[in-house]
């Protein structure tokens, strides 16, 4: 208990979510590999539960009259991005290395193939589906990337 709550404390002054994560837990010599099985260890599944929802609330991004627009993700380019819209979760202390999620696409822009920006469906529609696999996988990583980055969470697609 005593590296994670030495980084939980560091992360309380710095503020958490925090995109130099990995960089608070070389400083303090807390492996961040480690964090969501020691915070079920040390807080249980429902406390555990309890903080990946609040670090999600965090991370999300509301609009006026609080519609919820999701998690603002950044892709390849500046003008890029797609806001991941996390609808459920769930930790098991058996698969302590992951939380699970169920999720949707919200608002996004994306350059095609044409070097147009538009958005998903436009490029659902203009495609075959078997066709787009590899692409959605590049912006799931993206996602995952971004999420963990900040948090030190691993997302694992679909509950």
């Amino acid at each position: 208990m005593n590296d994670l709550k030495r980084i939980l404390l560091v992360l309380e002054k710095f503020g958490y979510p925090n995109n130099n994560f990995r960089s608070l837990c070389a400083m303090t010599g807390y492996s961040p590999d480690n964090f969501l099985s020691d915070l079920l260890e040390n807080l249980g599944e429902d406390k555990t539960l309890e903080f990946v929802g609040n670090t999600f609330d965090k991370l999300e991004t509301h609009s006026k009259g609080s519609y919820l627009k999701g998690i603002k993700i950044p892709l390849w380019r500046p003008e890029e991005y797609v806001y991941l819209i996390i609808e459920n979760y769930n930790v098991d202390e058996d698969e302590n290395d992951c939380v699970f999620i169920d999720w949707s696409w919200g608002d996004n822009k994306i350059f095609d193939d044409n070097d147009k920006l538009t958005t998903l469906e436009e490029i659902d529609n203009d495609n075959d589906p078997w066709d787009l696999d590899d692409f959605y996988d590049g912006i799931k990583e993206q996602c995952f990337d971004y999420i963990n980055n900040a948090t030190g969470l691993n997302i694992c697609w679909g509950i």
